[in-house]
């Protein structure tokens, strides 16, 4: 029983604890074995969930013709939808955003306030290849619903 116990704690839900009696530890230990199948099941569902999330994510920033990145906390891309993927390519250096739009991003972050320009005098000119492409960037700092915090 210790033993299923950690490994429980360890995420772990395949052990089954053997019930060889009829007392109060064998009711212990079908209510564990009951318990770990609800979490596996749980985890199961929880999985399947997530991973339809991710890909719905990913369907909607597909259908946007625009470059779209979602950044993490250390400012690394986690998503980018095929339209920022191709602006990526054709960049200079390939695969960099430029430093005045990562300044941009940085300074959304740590002041925590969005950056959303209402007009086309904040549009940023981007050098692609040998011409440049006119972009407005939005950027959104993400927050957690009920605290207020970012993510």
């Amino acid at each position: 029983m210790t033993r299923a116990t950690r490994e429980l704690a360890e995420d772990r839900f395949e052990r089954a604890v053997p019930v060889s009696s009829r007392d109060e530890l064998g009711e212990l230990a079908g209510a564990f074995n009951k318990m770990a199948a609800q979490l596996r099941a749980y985890r199961q569902t929880t999985s399947e969930k997530i991973l339809r999330l991710h890909r719905m994510v990913e369907t909607m920033l597909a259908s946007f013709p625009d470059p779209i990145f979602v950044f993490n906390e250390n400012r690394h891309i986690e998503l980018k939808n095929p339209a920022a993927e191709e602006l990526l390519a054709r960049l200079q250096p390939p695969g960099r955003l430029p430093e005045f739009l990562d300044d941009l991003i940085r300074k959304a972050v740590a002041a925590g306030q969005d950056f959303l320009p209402q007009d086309f005098n904040a549009s940023l000119a981007v050098p692609i290849g040998n011409r440049e492409k006119h972009f407005l960037p939005r950027i959104v700092v993400m927050r957690h619903p009920q605290e207020g915090t970012l993510l």
